[in-house]
């Protein structure tokens, strides 16, 4: 029990956090004149860090905007998404369930879910719990499934049926938000109630987390929250807000550093808190362990490379254990990291889309609590971003037929459906309220023009398919880039 002496300290301190929390922690002495100048030289617009160790939180801090307009100041109680890092709150909620008797890791979805189908048979009967939150059932990402559409938790599960794998069963690690949405209906199922109520009454109250909500609907009720800003040649734009509730489980949440200070916490000290255990040590342990290898290799050598937990990534920094998860959604960026061995718990949250300001951020305050080697990560991280490969087009491209005859609506009974257009000479698809362009490249393919926000990437190709009767039935989208293009069928 390592800050039992104290807790009642931490969580006041925690609670009526208004204003920058500095201690006297000579390690700190210029940390944040150096997030200032990460600030500068990435023009970001805001940033947030709290620093937890030894049961103590001894740095909290907000830096620059949180909204540019208003020149609103970041503080230690700004709202930001935290995106991703949502998936660790579902896994120690299952967690809870186990320890409760409620539900077994090793148990087959099927068990509590009797309605769960895949698209392959085996593994709809043979994928358990354990698997849906370790990335390893062998389907990808498939986010465009769930990104802008209006698809309800229980839709969005139901959907998976339709979902092509590129892998077979415990075969490879691939990230997946749609089973994490599983996971939580299997909560749901479990306990009678939804994965918001069950992780509001057994986390978040306990821990006093109390600006936490899980709606980006919520997050904008309150006082004192983050507009995000996407980046683009180096100016900043604002980012509309998006709403993914129903994606809830893998990666809803909203949290300011004050809360999430509290969540390390919990965290570090094996999940005790106030003298009650929310959840054994050894409960703890076993979210914190390799499950998975995610990465086997590195391009850095500070680096190790990264396995996967239940909920949480395990790796290390300059040869010390490092448990941690970033979150990203919209233009929202997250990084918590737990160095469990040193009792130290740093969280970073920005409203800008380059994760590697968190990053930059988090390995400098490691290196000065831990008295490690300087890397200059900001200037590394920066020489590495790159602009997205363009899909080619040829110089004398040839349509098979008129452009009207491309318009229609077409449909996939996972991703949904979309809409072709024509007016002014001009194709455009809608897809849930969101219109593009679609510009000719060659011949029956266009590329849809816009940015990341939509339901596609900027960029993307359609290439429209003619059946034996010389008509236009089918759109290909790559969406899933280790599956083939998903196909669109005409409906009308």
């Amino acid at each position: 029990m390592k800050y039992l002496l104290n807790p009642l300290i931490l969580f006041l301190c925690i609670g009526i956090l208004a204003n920058p929390l500095l201690t006297d922690v000579p390690e700190l002495d210029g940390y944040d004149s150096f997030i200032d100048q990460v600030i500068e030289d990435w023009n970001a617009p805001g940033i947030a860090v709290a620093i937890v160790k030894d049961g103590e939180l001894i740095f909290g801090k907000g830096f620059g905007y949180r909204n540019i307009e208003q020149q609103q100041p970041v503080t230690p109680q700004s709202l930001f998404a935290i995106a991703s890092c949502s998936k660790a709150f579902t896994t120690t909620a299952i967690a809870m369930l186990v320890e409760d008797g409620l539900l077994e890791w090793d148990n087959p979805v099927r068990d509590y879910l009797p309605d769960f189908r895949m698209s392959d048979p085996y593994i709809t009967g043979h994928i358990t719990v354990r698997d849906l939150v370790t990335h390893r059932s062998g389907l990808p990402r498939h986010d465009r499934v769930w990104l802008g559409t209006p698809f309800t938790r229980e839709e969005l599960v139901d959907k998976i049926q339709y979902l092509d794998f590129s892998r077979g069963l415990r075969e490879t690690y691939q990230y997946n938000n749609l089973l994490y949405v599983t996971a939580g209906r299997v909560i749901e199922e479990v306990t009678g109630t939804s994965w918001e109520n069950f992780v509001d009454h057994r986390i978040l109250t306990p821990l006093g987390m109390t600006s936490t909500n899980f709606s980006v609907t919520d997050m904008q009720l309150a006082d004192d929250f983050a507009q995000a800003y996407t980046v683009n040649d180096n100016d900043l734009q604002m980012a509309p807000f998006r709403n993914v509730d129903a994606l809830g489980p893998a990666g809803s949440i909203n949290s300011n550093i004050s809360d999430m200070a509290k969540w390390i916490q919990f965290n570090l000290n094996q999940g005790v808190v106030m003298l009650d255990t929310l959840l054994t040590p050894r409960h703890i342990e076993q979210l914190h362990q390799p499950r998975v290898v995610a990465s086997g290799s590195t391009d850095d050598e500070e680096l190790s490379f990264v396995n996967y937990g239940l909920g949480w990534r395990i790796s290390s920094y300059q040869g010390h254990r490092m448990v941690y998860h970033g979150g990203a959604i919209g233009a929202f960026r997250t990084l918590v990291t737990l160095l469990p061995d040193q009792d130290i718990g740093i969280v970073s949250v920005t409203n800008f889309n380059r994760a590697q300001v968190n990053r930059v951020a988090t390995y400098n305050a490691i290196e000065r609590l831990l008295d490690l080697e300087h890397v200059d990560w900001s200037t590394r991280l920066q020489e590495r971003i790159s602009d997205p490969r363009e899909p080619e087009c040829h110089d004398s491209p040839r349509l098979t037929h008129e452009l009207t005859a491309y318009t229609g609506k077409f449909e996939h009974p996972a991703y949904g459906e979309l809409e072709i257009a024509y007016a002014d000479d001009q194709l455009s698809v809608t897809r849930y309220g969101e219109t593009s362009k679609l510009e000719h490249c060659k011949f029956n393919t266009f590329l849809r023009e816009g940015g990341y926000w939509g339901a596609f990437r900027s960029r993307t190709q359609f290439t429209f398919v003619v059946n034996e009767d010389d008509e236009i039935d089918r759109v290909l989208i790559p969406l899933e880039s280790t599956v083939d293009d998903i196909i669109f069928e005409r409906i009308n």
